[in-house]
């Protein structure tokens, strides 16, 4: 949990700057700034998550002071001192993936996680499992960087010597300039990103409170759910590069089209989550757990996550319409606003307060979700497309006085 609040999310989050800036710029047909914007988001990244890193290094002393369990935090520190080795390679792993992805170059990445997913199974299996060579718990962390390394070095060499290249034109000192924009860009697409991660995580954090059932239960409702946003977050990452470079190149009815495109793909592929869940609402429980009360209360609540996709994949795809025009801003206070003062208050007092449990956080969840995707849409559909690609040419023609000066 520690790992994805204070480290994935944050380079994820950040990486979502380069969904406007480098794909306006590939738009517009300058593809040396697709380049440079990427060396300043790495610049931006190494200066936030070096700090982080140290503290991974040395979180035991942290970790006591917020769990009591003393195995347990010696057990987390050990595998946060493992898994920072490997943010140096995540870090160039998620660039490279945004960098590809302006460019309207989707499959690499792709065919990278086709080959390392697999892999990073196997490797879990043989580090941690295997009689000869397992070492156990600490051969989990040391799966994940393996991984982390051989993704970032697959990416790299797909650029250098396949594709994307041409947007490369070698380290800048224009990346040291200008970062303003990119900035407030990062600071939204984090904001987004960890308002969700985080709220999932009080979540489990108040299921826990109820029952080591309920906290099972938890864990496998928000796994189901994490594999069913994996296709909304796919077309929200394609929405936000085809809108970023219809908008770079002043295409504005173009990107309108799009967007209404992208809206009502979302729809159709999150209803059908939504069928495939609550048809299997009673099979579920029995892939995570043998036990019959988990099994039964999957069934019982997997019904308010079933509810919870339509809503997912409207609230992934509008926020990443809104990268593309370059207003994920609205994105991060619209979730901030409405999981913190009132999806989680209204979960928690549902869960503790009128004693529904479970389903009272979800019913929580749930609200938060429909008021994300129904501003968010709003937003979307009444976009001045004109005002979008003025600040865009205002953006380009700033960045060219400075760069001239």
């Amino acid at each position: 949990m520690i790992a994805n609040i204070t480290g994935y999310g944050l380079v994820q989050g950040i990486a979502t700057c380069l969904d406007t800036l480098a794909a306006q710029s590939f738009g517009r047909g300058d593809n040396e700034m697709v380049g440079i914007y990427t060396q300043r988001c790495f610049i931006l990244m190494c200066l936030i998550m070096t700090p982080i890193v140290l503290i991974w290094v040395n979180a035991k002393p942290f970790l006591l002071a917020i769990v009591p369990e003393v195995e347990c935090c010696e057990l987390a520190s050990q595998y946060l001192k493992i898994l920072s080795t490997g943010i140096p390679p995540y870090v160039i792993f998620e660039l490279s993936k945004h960098y590809l992805q302006a460019q309207g170059i989707f499959h690499a990445n792709t065919y990278v996680l086709i080959f390392c997913a697999p892999l990073n199974v196997i490797l879990n299996y043989v580090l941690v499992w295997d009689k000869n060579i397992g070492i156990g718990f600490i051969g989990a962390p040391i799966a994940v960087v393996l991984t982390d390394y051989l993704m970032a070095t697959l990416s790299v060499c797909y650029v250098i010597y396949i594709d994307g290249h041409q947007c490369w034109h070698g380290w800048s000192k224009e990346a040291l300039r200008h970062w303003g924009y990119m900035n407030q860009l990062a600071l939204s697409g984090v904001l987004t990103i960890e308002a969700e991660w985080l709220a999932f995580e009080i979540l489990t954090f108040a299921a826990a409170r109820l029952g080591t059932t309920e906290l099972a239960t938890q864990t496998v409702l928000s796994t189901m759910c994490v594999l069913c946003y994996q296709i909304p977050m796919g077309m929200g990452i394609a929405a936000s590069t085809r809108v970023g470079n219809l908008v770079g190149a002043g295409l504005g009815q173009s990107a309108a089209i799009a967007s209404k495109a992208s809206i009502y793909v979302a729809v159709i592929f999150g209803t059908l989550n939504a069928l495939i869940l609550f048809a299997l609402r009673d099979k579920v429980g029995a892939l995570f757990s043998n036990d019959d009360d988990v099994i039964r209360m999957t069934a019982q609540i997997l019904p308010y996550g079933a509810m919870y996709q339509i809503n997912d994949a409207l609230s992934a795809v509008t926020g990443g319409l809104l990268r593309g025009q370059g207003r994920q801003k609205i994105s991060g206070y619209v979730n901030l606003i409405f999981y913190y003062i009132f999806a989680l208050p209204v979960g928690l007092y549902l869960c503790f307060g009128l004693n529904w449990q479970l389903a009272g956080l979800w019913i929580g969840i749930c609200v938060a979700l429909v008021s994300v995707s129904v501003i968010q849409i709003i937003v979307v559909i009444n976009a001045n497309w004109e005002q979008i690609i003025q600040k865009s040419i205002e953006e380009f023609e700033h960045e060219s006085e400075e760069n001239n000066v």
